[in-house]
């Protein structure tokens, strides 16, 4: 007999709090098999690769609701949906190191 393949739907990660939305980071963290919701891989020279974020599943929108003031390209609000958990590089805070990032990436190792 085959496995029961019901879909449960994601969150609506828009009506949950800061910690209802970091649990179900670690929610998603655990599932994908990784230490914590923020994370990096080893490369192969021994050093650490850009630091990843898990983005759990979940629905939520985006753009200015009506009553913000806002440019008319973020109007109207639009809904978005993540289907699967997964992990994207973290954006870095300061331009000074996505472009370090960037550097240890693509440069080679004696530049």
């Amino acid at each position: 007999m085959p496995a029961d393949r019901t879909q449960i739907a994601p969150p609506n990660t828009f009506a949950l709090s800061e910690g209802e939305l970091i649990a179900l980071q670690a929610q998603a963290a655990q599932a994908l098999g990784v230490p914590d919701i923020h994370f990096h891989d080893t490369l192969s020279d021994g050093s650490a690769a850009p630091t990843l974020a898990v983005i759990p599943a979940g629905s939520f929108e985006y753009g200015s609701a009506p009553e913000e003031a806002a440019p008319d390209e973020e109007r109207p609000r639009k809904a978005a949906l993540i289907e699967r958990d997964f992990a994207r590089v973290k954006p870095s805070v300061r331009g000074f190191d996505f472009l370090n990032d960037l550097q240890a990436l693509f440069l080679p190792p004696d530049r």
